[in-house]
Protein backbone atom coordinates (compact mmCIF):
# COMPACT_ATOMS: atom_id res chain seq x y z
CA UNK A 1 0.00 0.00 0.00
CA UNK A 2 1.18 3.55 -0.54
CA UNK A 3 2.48 5.47 2.13
CA UNK A 4 -0.10 8.34 1.05
CA UNK A 5 -2.92 5.70 0.38
CA UNK A 6 -1.63 4.40 3.81
CA UNK A 7 -2.25 7.36 5.86
CA UNK A 8 -5.62 8.04 4.58
CA UNK A 9 -7.09 4.32 5.38
CA UNK A 10 -5.49 4.20 9.14
CA UNK A 11 -8.74 5.84 10.89
CA UNK A 12 -10.75 3.18 8.70
CA UNK A 13 -9.00 0.72 9.89
CA UNK A 14 -9.00 1.52 13.62
CA UNK A 15 -12.38 2.61 13.57
CA UNK A 16 -13.81 -0.65 11.42
CA UNK A 17 -11.76 -3.15 12.67
CA UNK A 18 -13.11 -2.55 16.16
CA UNK A 19 -16.94 -1.99 14.57
CA UNK A 20 -16.21 -5.69 12.59
CA UNK A 21 -15.17 -6.84 16.06
CA UNK A 22 -18.78 -6.01 17.21
CA UNK A 23 -20.20 -7.19 14.75
CA UNK A 24 -18.60 -11.03 14.58
CA UNK A 25 -19.82 -11.19 18.62
CA UNK A 26 -23.22 -10.09 17.58
CA UNK A 27 -23.67 -12.94 15.38
CA UNK A 28 -21.99 -15.20 17.19
CA UNK A 29 -23.86 -18.90 18.00
CA UNK A 30 -25.38 -18.17 21.39
CA UNK A 31 -26.21 -21.69 22.90
CA UNK A 32 -28.65 -21.99 25.37
CA UNK A 33 -29.05 -18.37 25.38
CA UNK A 34 -32.79 -17.26 25.55
CA UNK A 35 -34.27 -14.71 23.13
CA UNK A 36 -34.34 -12.01 25.62
CA UNK A 37 -30.41 -12.27 26.36
CA UNK A 38 -29.83 -12.48 22.65
CA UNK A 39 -31.73 -9.30 22.01
CA UNK A 40 -30.04 -7.83 24.95
CA UNK A 41 -26.18 -8.85 23.77
CA UNK A 42 -27.08 -7.27 20.33
CA UNK A 43 -28.13 -4.15 21.45
CA UNK A 44 -25.06 -3.78 23.62
CA UNK A 45 -22.60 -4.98 20.53
CA UNK A 46 -25.03 -2.29 18.14
CA UNK A 47 -24.66 0.66 20.91
CA UNK A 48 -20.26 -0.67 20.66
CA UNK A 49 -19.86 -0.31 16.99
CA UNK A 50 -21.68 2.75 16.95
CA UNK A 51 -19.94 4.40 19.40
CA UNK A 52 -16.79 3.77 17.58
CA UNK A 53 -17.85 4.74 14.46
CA UNK A 54 -18.76 8.10 15.91
CA UNK A 55 -15.19 8.48 17.65
CA UNK A 56 -16.45 7.65 21.37
CA UNK A 57 -15.29 5.03 23.65
CA UNK A 58 -16.81 1.98 23.30
CA UNK A 59 -19.35 1.98 25.82
CA UNK A 60 -20.24 5.57 25.78
CA UNK A 61 -22.56 4.94 23.27
CA UNK A 62 -25.90 5.98 25.37
CA UNK A 63 -24.19 8.59 27.56
CA UNK A 64 -22.89 10.44 24.51
CA UNK A 65 -26.40 10.81 23.63
CA UNK A 66 -27.15 12.15 27.31
CA UNK A 67 -28.48 9.01 28.18
CA UNK A 68 -27.37 5.87 30.65
CA UNK A 69 -25.48 3.54 28.81
CA UNK A 70 -27.22 0.06 28.06
CA UNK A 71 -27.14 -2.74 30.84
CA UNK A 72 -25.14 -5.50 30.03
CA UNK A 73 -26.95 -8.54 28.06
CA UNK A 74 -28.43 -10.94 30.48
CA UNK A 75 -26.08 -13.66 29.60
CA UNK A 76 -22.98 -11.70 30.35
CA UNK A 77 -21.46 -11.17 27.06
CA UNK A 78 -17.55 -9.78 26.86
CA UNK A 79 -16.78 -5.81 27.87
CA UNK A 80 -15.57 -3.25 25.48
CA UNK A 81 -12.11 -3.63 25.76
CA UNK A 82 -12.80 -7.31 24.19
CA UNK A 83 -13.84 -5.97 21.18
CA UNK A 84 -10.74 -4.17 20.94
CA UNK A 85 -8.94 -7.81 21.69
CA UNK A 86 -11.55 -8.93 18.86
CA UNK A 87 -10.09 -6.06 16.53
CA UNK A 88 -6.39 -6.62 17.14
CA UNK A 89 -6.47 -10.58 16.60
CA UNK A 90 -8.40 -9.68 13.32
CA UNK A 91 -5.10 -7.40 12.20
CA UNK A 92 -3.21 -10.48 12.03
CA UNK A 93 -5.16 -11.59 8.98
CA UNK A 94 -5.93 -8.44 7.85
CA UNK A 95 -2.77 -9.21 5.39
CA UNK A 96 -0.85 -5.63 6.35
CA UNK A 97 2.36 -5.42 6.55
CA UNK A 98 4.51 -4.92 9.66
CA UNK A 99 4.81 -1.03 9.76
CA UNK A 100 1.47 -0.72 8.68
CA UNK A 101 0.07 -3.42 11.16
CA UNK A 102 1.74 -1.44 14.03
CA UNK A 103 0.11 1.88 12.86
CA UNK A 104 -3.09 0.10 12.79
CA UNK A 105 -2.06 -1.43 16.37
CA UNK A 106 -1.51 2.27 17.77
CA UNK A 107 -5.22 3.23 16.71
CA UNK A 108 -7.05 0.32 18.37
CA UNK A 109 -4.39 0.75 21.35
CA UNK A 110 -5.53 4.51 22.11
CA UNK A 111 -9.08 3.44 23.06
CA UNK A 112 -8.74 -0.03 24.57
CA UNK A 113 -5.72 1.77 27.09
CA UNK A 114 -8.28 4.21 28.40
CA UNK A 115 -11.03 1.31 28.71
CA UNK A 116 -8.52 -1.24 30.69
CA UNK A 117 -5.22 -1.02 30.20
CA UNK A 118 -4.19 -3.91 31.76
CA UNK A 119 -5.76 -5.90 28.90
CA UNK A 120 -3.82 -4.08 26.74
CA UNK A 121 -0.68 -4.39 28.08
CA UNK A 122 -1.60 -8.42 28.15
CA UNK A 123 -1.80 -8.35 24.77
CA UNK A 124 0.78 -6.28 24.29
CA UNK A 125 3.22 -8.13 26.40
CA UNK A 126 2.11 -11.56 24.41
CA UNK A 127 3.50 -9.99 20.90
CA UNK A 128 7.35 -11.17 19.70
CA UNK A 129 9.35 -8.74 21.20
CA UNK A 130 10.41 -6.68 18.41
CA UNK A 131 7.09 -5.63 18.77
CA UNK A 132 7.58 -3.72 22.27
CA UNK A 133 7.96 -0.61 20.94
CA UNK A 134 4.14 -0.16 21.07
CA UNK A 135 4.02 -0.04 24.51
CA UNK A 136 5.38 4.09 24.14
CA UNK A 137 1.56 4.42 24.09
CA UNK A 138 1.16 3.40 27.77
CA UNK A 139 3.75 6.56 28.42
CA UNK A 140 0.85 7.95 30.28
CA UNK A 141 0.32 5.02 32.06
CA UNK A 142 3.57 4.86 33.13
CA UNK A 143 3.05 8.56 34.41
CA UNK A 144 -0.40 8.21 36.49
CA UNK A 145 -0.03 4.38 37.74
CA UNK A 146 2.99 4.31 38.27
CA UNK A 147 2.20 1.99 41.30
CA UNK A 148 0.39 -0.02 39.57
CA UNK A 149 2.58 -0.74 36.97
CA UNK A 150 5.58 -1.64 38.73
CA UNK A 151 3.63 -3.58 41.30
CA UNK A 152 3.11 -6.03 37.65
CA UNK A 153 6.76 -5.55 36.96
CA UNK A 154 7.52 -6.92 40.51
CA UNK A 155 5.21 -9.51 39.81
CA UNK A 156 7.52 -10.76 36.68
CA UNK A 157 3.81 -11.35 34.93
CA UNK A 158 5.47 -11.91 32.03
CA UNK A 159 8.51 -13.70 32.83
CA UNK A 160 11.82 -12.59 31.38
CA UNK A 161 10.35 -10.42 29.06
CA UNK A 162 8.82 -8.26 31.87
CA UNK A 163 12.58 -6.78 31.92
CA UNK A 164 11.90 -4.74 28.13
CA UNK A 165 8.56 -3.71 30.13
CA UNK A 166 10.69 -2.40 33.59
CA UNK A 167 13.00 -0.94 30.95
CA UNK A 168 10.20 1.46 29.44
CA UNK A 169 8.97 2.56 32.80
CA UNK A 170 12.21 3.28 34.41
CA UNK A 171 12.95 5.61 30.94
CA UNK A 172 9.19 6.87 31.11
CA UNK A 173 9.93 7.82 35.19
CA UNK A 174 13.49 9.28 33.90
CA UNK A 175 11.74 11.82 31.64
CA UNK A 176 9.63 13.67 34.07
CA UNK A 177 9.99 16.84 35.00
CA UNK A 178 12.10 16.81 38.30
CA UNK A 179 9.09 17.77 40.57
CA UNK A 180 6.83 15.60 39.05
CA UNK A 181 9.23 12.41 39.90
CA UNK A 182 9.82 13.35 42.81
CA UNK A 183 6.45 13.33 43.60
CA UNK A 184 6.07 9.83 42.11
CA UNK A 185 8.78 8.35 43.58
CA UNK A 186 7.75 9.14 46.92
CA UNK A 187 4.29 7.17 46.39
CA UNK A 188 6.39 4.28 45.40
CA UNK A 189 7.86 1.27 47.13
CA UNK A 190 11.11 0.57 47.93
CA UNK A 191 12.37 -1.40 45.94
CA UNK A 192 11.38 0.45 42.85
CA UNK A 193 13.05 3.97 44.22
CA UNK A 194 16.07 2.07 44.70
CA UNK A 195 15.62 0.74 40.41
CA UNK A 196 14.66 4.37 39.67
CA UNK A 197 17.95 5.92 41.58
CA UNK A 198 20.47 2.92 39.91
CA UNK A 199 18.53 4.33 36.30
CA UNK A 200 19.23 7.81 37.37
CA UNK A 201 22.94 7.36 37.43
CA UNK A 202 23.14 5.71 33.85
Amino acid sequence: MEPTKLRKALPWIGTHLVALAAGMWLFRPDAGASPAANDGGKAQAAATAAAVEEGAAPGAAGASRGRASLPRPAHDGPPAASVHHLAWKALAYDGLDRPERLKASALILKEWIKEDWHAALDTVMKEPPDDYELLVHFEDVFRRDAGEVWSVIESKRYGVTTARLKGRWLGTIRQMEDEQRRKTVEGLPEEARKAIEESMKR
